[in-house]
């Protein structure tokens, strides 16, 4: 699957984020949690261990 795809953004809107032409919207980075089952702050690289974005929402709810 692109990526682009989940983000709803054409292959131009997403090359332009990949180039730093454009901004991540945190929409889009939870959508890409979501899809992906992965914490935000592994995909923004705070992290180095993938931790389920499933899990970190059950323990906040």
């Amino acid at each position: 699957v692109q990526v682009g795809k989940i983000l709803n953004k054409s292959q131009q809107g997403y090359n332009h984020i990949e180039a730093g032409r454009a901004e991540l919207k945190i929409d889009d980075l939870i959508r890409l949690c979501k899809y992906y089952d992965l914490s935000a702050d592994y995909l923004i690289g705070l992290i180095n261990k993938p931790v389920s974005y499933k899990r970190n929402v059950k323990k906040l709810l």
